[in-house]
């Protein structure tokens, strides 16, 4: 019985990351910028506190490559935490091959996200965003696995 509230859990965990995923896929170019450029501000007042001196060229590059590191870190982030649940998942489901499953069930979730970006306006495709998000699937994974496995190591201590 615990462990099939442990799937129901971690199922709905994996559907909420992916539902996050969706939506913030969903926003248009406009929104989704105005969403990472709030970051993208203070990071840039933080580590160029002589930015609004700067003449206007140097600022605009200043702001498309915080633009884009804040962009690239959060499609790795989001899909890292994917990875994260859906290793848990296939712990709980007790699959055979779950670090591969895991890695390829988020990859293809990656993939799909890139086509259901080519019907929101101003955004696309692109290919580089699925070897992020396959990269940060990968790293939730690898993750997951070393927290299990310090977890079983530990798991004899903690039963007596």
């Amino acid at each position: 019985m615990k462990i099939r509230r442990w799937i129901v859990i971690t199922a709905l965990a994996v559907l909420a990351v992916a539902a996050m995923i969706f939506i913030f896929s969903a926003q248009d170019a406009e929104s989704s910028s105005q969403t990472s450029g709030v970051l993208v501000d203070r990071l840039i007042h933080w580590f160029h506190p002589e930015f609004d001196s700067l003449k206007a060229k140097a600022r605009r590059m200043i702001r498309q490559q915080y633009q884009l590191a804040v962009r690239k870190a959060a499609h790795f982030s989001e899909f890292m935490l994917l990875g994260l649940f859906l290793r848990l998942l296939l712990k709980w489901l007790r699959c055979r091959h779950k670090n591969i499953i895991s890695w390829v069930a988020g990859t293809l979730y990656a993939v799909s996200d890139e086509i259901h970006q080519m019907f929101v306006d101003g955004r696309g495709p692109q290919p580089l965003d699925v070897g992020i998000d396959s990269l940060g699937v990968l790293a939730g994974v690898a993750l997951m696995a070393g927290i299990i496995r310090l977890w079983r190591k530990r798991a004899p201590e903690n039963t007596t």
